[in-house]
């Protein structure tokens, strides 16, 4: 059974429907996502008749939505997809740049993230040295969320030589690289790098041309938005809690307005996320294998 057709839902009129929408897609909490995302993440507050519809409308007449959207086209290989059978066993790691300079000689990012949740995790810097790349793995995978099983990247000379080797070896981590003729086996990689790119392209418009200082935002509103098949966001799989975000303490959600420690510990017990989502990680594979192929 699905979670969410359970969880109790706030009737909303007309104003805090627009007022909720708006929120989603340009507050600090959005980041100009697209409508299917944006009428499940409000949700999160509550419900009304047309908000798919109300999602389409508010999309199409954003100026920002439309000018910084992607352009799907078909690939020229076959999806090579990734199956990760629990969370922080398999992450994927990839560098995104150059942008313009900013503070701090900054113009690349470094992006990681895991295969089964979906956590997304990226850091600013100046130069991607192979120091940088081992100091990333530690400090942003291993001291986090302990030590995987598996890193893929692109078989670039950050991720490869001698001291590198020595630190996955050293923790048992295998190192998995792929080639440039076949780049979509780190497909959920360079498919969220250009969400994060986008995400911090719409942003900047508002707030000027610091994209490092943007970049907070744009993880936190990843990281809180459901994803694909599951409908889960990532923060709710690592955590095994929707977090509270402002669009909530604006227009008073359900969970917010009727908060109780009894229910909220009963409903952490009876959760079962990750069986659930085991078996639904396994039918979206499937389907975008389909899809793409």
């Amino acid at each position: 059974m699905d979670r969410r057709s359970i969880t109790p839902r706030k009737s909303m009129g007309s104003c805090q429907a627009q007022d909720t929408s708006t929120r989603f897609l340009i507050g600090c909490c959005g980041t100009h996502v697209g409508t299917r995302i944006l009428a499940n993440k409000a949700l999160r507050v509550g419900f009304w008749p047309t908000m798919k519809q109300d999602a389409i409308r508010l999309v199409s007449k954003c100026e920002r939505c439309q000018k910084h959207s992607s352009f799907i086209h078909q690939p020229a290989e076959l999806l090579t997809t990734m199956l990760s059978p629990c969370p922080f066993m398999q992450w994927g790691i990839d560098i995104v740049g150059p942008f313009p300079l900013v503070e701090g000689q900054r113009k690349f990012l470094l992006v990681a993230i895991d295969y089964f949740t979906k956590w997304v995790d990226a850091e600013p810097l100046a130069r991607i040295t192979k120091g940088e790349v081992m100091k990333f793995i530690w400090k942003n995978i291993v001291c986090h969320f302990g030590i995987p099983r598996e890193i893929i990247s692109d078989n670039g000379r950050q991720f490869q030589g001698r001291k590198i080797q020595e630190l996955c070896q050293g923790m048992r981590i295998r190192q998995r690289f792929t080639t440039v003729a076949h780049p979509q086996a780190n497909e959920q990689v360079e498919v969220t790098n250009g969400i994060l790119v986008q995400g911090i392209k719409r942003r900047l418009e508002r707030v000027g041309g610091n994209w490092a200082e943007e970049l907070t935002s744009v993880l936190w509103a990843y990281r809180t938005t459901p994803r694909g098949f599951t409908g889960e966001s990532p923060f709710s799989l690592v955590y095994g809690i929707e977090a509270i975000i402002p669009a909530e303490l604006g227009i008073p959600s359900h969970r917010i307005m009727n908060f109780s420690e009894e229910c909220n510990e009963n409903l952490l017990r009876e959760s079962r996320f990750y069986r659930r989502i085991e078996g639904e990680s396994l039918f979206a594979h499937a389907k975008i294998q389909e899809y793409h192929d």
